[in-house]
């Protein structure tokens, strides 16, 4: 009798744990599937919009009166300078007039350029990539299990995450779709019998490139900032949830911006803008905007950017952080986690609180803490209100407001 009871006690354990393991499988495919249908959509969204642009760009240099055989010839060649010439002509076209013979002398063809003779529409498609075609996956390392293993042993995240990449996905293999997510929109510049010379359409008087390189600093600066508070706001929302592994991942993030942060002085400028640059929370995208209008903020300017950024800032190439922060958590718009469900214990994130009595404002409140010296780099703080409840305040470039 005994031995029926603990026998039917073992099975059922067995049974509960088969069960578990097949609900965190699915859970992890389910998740990860989710994610990349997503970026497979924003990468095709990315993908039409650069077509756009293109087209766009291609029907004002055509309507500038442009040769169109020196128009074909930079979108078979390097799509990303048609897009900085049609920016830099619209910029000067704010002070002077733009004709095509004024855009033709910034474009010139080597004699060993040859045209395909394609049209516009088909050198745009051409010089977009939809997806890339990711490498063959290697397979999980077969790990040896007795027969109780194979039957109820935990699936690993690598078994997860084959089967996911290997499946298909909005008609692409989803190794596919997660390399393109990084992956250039724009064909890279190809060969070099086409070469341009965008100074003859604008040249900046040196204090216009200063102001310029100034505004991008504050912007960038801004996004800091904001990109501080966002995680904070994170953290302190995973924390609320008991998710301790992933603020842990979060506030590494944080760590990383606040010590960029503190370059503050004069002499740190420099490496402050290229350590925002290079960080991937931050990024080149601001950078990248300017240099579309403006590479002379950038070119021939060492003191103001590390010129070694300039294939980066450019676009031409993707950069690749050598060591950087974890990845953004799991949410509706990043990777899902890969990370077991038991993970170490951490000391809960925690801000600064200020107490109120009835009557006074807790918003009026908040905008003294942060205005006090000491309290400058603080971007959140909690008011207890006299009935011990509590309002979060959170500041960033647009102002102090409440936390929803």
């Amino acid at each position: 009798m005994l031995g029926a009871v603990l026998g039917g006690a073992f099975l059922g354990g067995l049974a509960d744990r088969m069960k578990e393991n097949r609900e965190y499988v699915r859970e992890k495919s389910d998740a990860m599937q989710e994610y990349l249908w997503k970026a497979g959509l924003e990468r095709q969204q990315e993908v039409k919009k650069q077509q756009n642009d293109l087209t766009a760009a291609v029907d004002y240099l055509d309507s500038k009166g442009m040769d169109k055989n020196k128009i074909n010839a930079l979108l078979e060649n390097d799509p990303r300078e048609l897009l900085r010439l049609t920016q830099i002509a619209l910029n000067a076209e704010k002070t002077t007039s733009i004709t095509g013979v004024i855009l033709d002398s910034a474009v010139d063809l080597t004699s060993d350029y040859t045209s395909t003779g394609l049209s516009p529409s088909e050198l745009i498609k051409s010089a977009t990539v939809e997806f890339v075609e990711a490498g063959e996956l290697p397979k999980p390392e077969k790990i040896q299990k007795n027969m109780l293993q194979k039957i109820f042993g935990a699936t690993s995240t690598e078994e997860i995450m084959y089967d996911v990449y290997s499946s298909d996905i909005m008609g692409r293999k989803g190794a596919d779709i997660q390399a393109s997510i990084s992956a250039p929109i724009l064909k890279r510049r190809v060969g070099d019998t086409v070469k341009t010379d965008l100074s003859k359409l604008i040249a900046l008087d040196p204090s216009d490139i200063l102001q310029g390189q100034r505004e991008l600093v504050d912007i960038y600066d801004d996004a800091l900032e904001d990109k501080i508070v966002e995680l904070k706001t994170e953290a302190a929302d995973l924390q609320a949830n008991n998710r301790t592994a992933e603020v842990i991942e979060v506030q590494k993030r944080i760590d990383k911006l606040e010590k960029i942060q503190d370059l503050s002085s004069a002499g740190e400028r420099k490496e402050r803008l290229n350590e925002m640059l290079t960080n991937p929370d931050i990024g080149f995208d601001i950078a990248q905007q300017y240099y579309i209008q403006f590479p002379q903020y950038f070119i021939g300017q060492p003191t103001f950017v590390d010129q070694n950024l300039l294939p980066y800032i450019s676009g031409e190439e993707t950069y690749q952080p050598t060591s950087g922060p974890s990845q953004p958590s799991s949410t509706p718009s990043s990777t899902p986690s890969s990370t077991p469900s038991s993970q170490p214990s951490s000391t809960p994130i925690t801000y600064p609180d200020i107490t109120i009595q009835q009557g006074q404002d807790p918003l009026d409140a908040a905008r003294k803490f942060f205005s006090k010296k000491g309290n400058r780099g603080e971007t959140i703080v909690d008011v207890i209100m006299p009935d011990g409840t509590r309002k979060t305040y959170i500041k960033d470039s647009s102002g102090i407001k409440e936390k929803p």
